[in-house]
């Protein structure tokens, strides 16, 4: 499966700058709100991304490939928790 939405998110808006641009949650916003009816095909494209990575290690390979500065905070759970944040943020965000 092909992952545009994710890879459009995380190298537009987790790029190696993107912490003077606002927290997490707010980047993720930032990103749904731009285009609400994507919310679910995201939320998808993130799911597929977490049933085929069966470590840490892995999802951190799958992040940086896919343009992300940013791999998770290991103190809120990582790079499994922060897709997940992605994933619950889609969910509210669909129109």
């Amino acid at each position: 499966m092909d992952t545009p939405l994710l890879e459009n998110l995380l190298g537009a808006y987790f790029h190696p700058d993107w912490r003077h641009e606002g927290t997490e949650q707010q980047q993720i916003d930032a990103f749904l709100q731009a285009d609400p009816e994507l919310a679910e095909q995201l939320r998808k494209e993130v799911d597929h991304v977490l049933a085929g990575a069966p470590s840490d290690e892995a999802l951190e390979s799958v992040l940086w490939h896919k343009g992300s500065y940013y791999l998770g905070d290991p103190e809120r759970g990582g790079p499994r928790a922060f897709l997940e944040r992605i994933a619950e943020r889609a969910r509210t965000h669909g129109p």
